[in-house]
């Protein structure tokens, strides 16, 4: 939920094998260090669901290693800084990571789906996003999960938000799966792909603060008793295929879709329609992310995205006056980028001078009153996909949790198969009821447009 997060550095020890350490450094964002200092668990990751039975555990392994072994970013082991207002944290870098401690079968020891398979999937996620990635270690686990709602099985790719954005996870995931074109990674530093950079915009920098600065406000939430909850559900194909056949004809994305029905869905649970109610009051904020990757940097892992800030329409009464006003918060996000970028760059400046200015940062970006919501779409965009022999079915983004008096919403698009993820910070049940919710506004536009 932060400005935005822009290619940067941090410094690197690399250890070898004498025990030796060289400094060294190497691209990474500024943003990385801000998931450090936030003081929140940060775990993103995914879920890929396939059909059959699981593969052994040594396969698996085997496969990460063949797959992954060569990615830098997954040698990385985060340093915390000893004194927080004046050092930085660094990442030490690992001459390798050992696939048994980091790729891991579920099957037979902790199961998740006892019982209901999908509530129990759920209750496990929200436990893997409470707790903090392992101390010592590359912060990143394959994990292989037991039969699922699909009769299945399913992998989860868990990480610390600092070494990879949603972008890199899908990454990561075409490399092991088979079936589709493997990204090529560049192994030319992300720095040497930037462009030369213009001198600083300083009005639209003084615009964009004075946009950045405007206050939003948190969901409502008890004072105590907030609870960190996840729900993955399926949207039903016919009514996501009727409500993206607009009468207008121009069609709705799933992005749109996403931030209109969510924007209903909060509407209708907090109550948030009543406009007497709701007068004098700031507006409930969005973040919305970007993907900053170039055609030479598409395939790299890391940071590479930037968060645009939107009010949500909740005062629109229907879901087409709704849906109009998300088009239109949607491609106004494109100039808000550029200005956050002249922030970010003097934010590079202070922060090698100052390292405490992105403890302030971290404290008012993951503020809910800064962004009390935030809304993520992909698409993945090739053929279908196996594991061997194993098809994948669908995928399920895992967004971060974040402060009480939030909500996350995330949508993955897979061939016909769209899957919702909802993951909640305040009152016991709201995860299932945003996404309860969310499915009935899809039904009521679906029914409005066919």
């Amino acid at each position: 939920m932060m400005l935005s997060y822009v290619m940067g550095s941090l410094p690197v020890r690399k250890i070898q094998g004498n025990g030796v350490s060289v400094d060294n450094r190497i691209g990474l964002a500024v943003v990385d260090e801000v998931l450090v200092r936030n003081g929140l668990p940060e775990t993103i990751g995914c879920v890929a669901f396939f059909a059959g039975d699981p593969p052994a555990i040594e396969e698996l392994r085997a496969r990460v290693v063949e797959r992954w072994g060569g990615e830098t970013r997954l040698r990385l082991v985060l340093e915390p800084p000893l004194r927080r207002l004046t050092e930085r944290p660094r990442w030490a870098l690992t001459p390798s990571f050992d696939p048994a401690k980091h790729v891991r079968s579920l099957t037979g020891t902790a199961r998740p789906n006892e019982g209901d398979p999908a509530q129990s999937l759920d209750k496990w996620l929200a436990g893997q996003l409470r707790e903090p990635m392992p101390a010592g270690l590359p912060p990143w686990r394959l994990l292989t999960l037991p039969t699922t709602p699909d009769s299945g099985f399913a992998l989860a790719l868990l990480a610390h938000h600092a070494l990879f954005d949603g972008a890199s996870v899908g990454v990561l995931l075409r490399l092991l799966l088979d079936g589709s074109a493997k990204p090529t990674l560049s192994p030319t530093p992300s720095s040497q792909h930037q462009t030369p950079r213009q001198p600083i915009n300083w009005t639209r920098l003084a615009r964009t603060l004075r946009a950045e600065l405007r206050p939003g406000r948190a969901l409502p939430s008890p004072r105590e008793g907030a609870t960190s909850e996840v729900s993955v559900s399926v949207l039903d194909q016919q009514s996501l295929r009727c409500a993206r056949s607009l009468p207008d004809d121009a069609g709705a994305t799933i992005s749109q879709l996403l931030l209109c029905c969510a924007t209903g869905a909060l509407r209708s649970t907090y109550n948030l329609g009543n406009e007497a109610a709701q007068r004098g009051k700031p507006p409930v904020q969005a973040a919305i992310p970007v993907n900053l990757r170039t055609r030479q940097t598409a395939h790299e892992l890391g940071n590479f995205a930037a968060s645009a800030r939107v009010p949500l329409p909740l005062h629109e009464p229907t879901p087409h006056a709704r849906l109009d006003a998300c088009r239109q918060l949607l491609a106004d996000v494109g100039p808000q980028i550029v200005g956050q970028r002249e922030v970010i760059r003097v934010l590079e400046t202070t922060h090698h001078l100052r390292p405490w200015t992105l403890s302030f940062i971290a404290a008012r970006g993951y503020s809910p009153t800064y962004a009390a919501v935030a809304l993520t779409a992909l698409k993945w965009r090739h053929p279908r996909a196996f594991l061997d022999h194993r098809p994948l079915l669908r995928i399920a983004g895992l967004p971060p949790l974040h402060r009480p008096g939030t909500a996350n919403f995330e949508a993955v698009s897979y061939g016909q198969t769209v899957t919702l993820t909802v993951v909640s910070h305040a009152a016991p049940g709201t995860a299932q009821t945003l996404a309860d919710s969310i499915h009935r506004e899809l039904e009521t536009m679906a029914g409005l447009t066919s």
